[in-house]
């Protein structure tokens, strides 16, 4: 069996690029957990060392001259209207994807971390970043239908999953590729409680807005706390990628700590037991 590293080791903090189109909650959480463990010991495994954004003037244009953070700012969907092509034609983006290749890597950047990033990523980014681009979903991944496709995939997970009686949500950090929210999950987050679903899962209006709320509780409890172990995990080397799959998802292969196998679900927060043993 052969293994791989998701980056490997420089003798420098590892560099990340983070991509979002909205208020950049969750690249500001990693941004901030650097200046903490940097006042605590004088040191990050991590640094964040560019922005890109589809959203010029959105919180993460903000976020990135708040910090001082080379950034990006171009509206790939007005591109898209003034052409007259439609977003589903990736030629655009390609275009856009391989001049922001170009400057990530002349930036060293090692780590692409999406969030709230709203657009496809395509290629050259897909090549020339392979496994090395990662994002936050906020649901469980590992979930799957009787084909085993992921039931809790796109941009309505937290309201699907309550909709369908789950009291309890997660998110799920997992690496990227062509296709959406598909890849290896590498971590996922403690439960969290949906307290008071009961009162409006069979009132639609209600539930849209209980989901709303729900979801942006979840930011906090669950999607930083995930991104940032994950990063801190890729910064210290500790995720293995095998070239064996997983027999319920043979598209996902297995990752490893220690020498042990991950299950299928990912490094979980909060449970001892997280490698498969035997």
């Amino acid at each position: 069996m052969e293994y791989k590293l998701i980056v490997y080791p420089t003798g420098k903090p590892i560099r990340l690029a983070g991509f979002g189109s909205g208020s950049g909650t969750n690249l500001r959480a990693l941004i901030e957990e650097e200046y903490k463990l940097k006042a605590i010991s004088g040191y990050s495994p991590f640094e964040m060392v560019f922005i890109f954004t589809d959203a010029p003037g959105s919180g993460c244009e903000h976020l990135a001259r708040e910090h001082g953070i080379p950034h990006n700012s171009i509206n790939i969907r007005e591109i898209y209207e003034n052409s007259g092509k439609k977003i589903s034609d990736s030629s655009i983006r390609r275009v856009v994807y391989s001049t922001l290749s170009d400057r990530l890597r002349d930036s060293g950047v090692d780590l692409i971390v999406l969030g709230g990033f709203m657009l496809r990523v395509d290629e050259p980014l897909l090549t020339d970043f392979r496994d090395r681009i990662i994002n936050v979903h906020p649901a469980d991944l590992s979930i799957l239908d009787e084909n085993g496709q992921r039931i809790y995939a796109g941009g309505n997970a937290v309201y699907d999953a309550l909709r369908d009686g789950h009291r309890q949500t997660k998110s799920s950090i997992h690496i990227v590729n062509e296709d959406y929210d598909a890849g290896e999950i590498l971590v996922q987050s403690k439960p969290l409680e949906a307290a008071g679903l009961e009162d409006v899962i069979n009132n639609e209006e209600r539930l849209v807005e209980f989901a709303k709320r729900h979801q942006e509780k979840q930011k906090g409890q669950c999607d930083w706390p995930a991104y940032i172990t994950a990063v801190k995990m890729i910064s210290c080397f500790e995720f293995l990628i095998s070239d064996k799959r997983h027999e319920i998802d043979p598209k996902c292969r297995v990752i490893y700590i220690d020498g042990e196998p991950l299950p299928y679900c990912g490094y979980q927060l909060g449970n001892e037991q997280n490698v498969e043993l035997g």
